[in-house]
């Protein structure tokens, strides 16, 4: 959500970031809604939308690399693909990326480790390789 955060209307520089890496990200909230979930959260239709960053990819401004983890599931990997074709579509995917035996649990930690795609992927748009 802060990537598709419309920055300017608050005040701020519209590219208040300069790229973005989203592990294993829910993108959009519709499925959850179909979950056991929505019985605590109780997403009416108009929060699904406005809290479903796949609704608002023309808002990105900067470079975005998209890793989903090789062990999460079906849906998860299908929403993390439909979500970098998308930014393609705006020309903003930097990358996508797998990340096998890894699940949203585990792929913060491939920023521990300095010799996987993701990190070199996020550490060029940092520019610092």
């Amino acid at each position: 959500m802060m990537l598709v955060t419309e920055w300017q209307k608050q005040g701020l520089p519209a590219n208040l970031f300069k790229g973005g890496s989203i592990l294993s990200g829910w993108t959009d909230l519709y499925p959850v809604s179909l979950s056991s979930r929505q019985q605590f959260l109780k997403l009416t239709p108009k929060e699904i939308k406005d809290f479903s960053p796949v609704s608002f990819p023309q808002n990105i401004n900067c470079p975005v690399i998209i890793t989903c983890g090789g062990d999460e599931s079906p849906y998860m990997q299908m929403q993390s693909g439909d979500w970098a074709t998308r930014l393609q579509s705006f020309s903003r995917l930097a990358g996508a990326y797998r990340a096998p035996n890894h699940n949203h649990f585990q792929t913060p930690l491939l920023f521990n480790d300095s010799d996987n795609q993701v990190i070199k992927g996020t550490l060029a748009l940092m520019n610092l390789i």
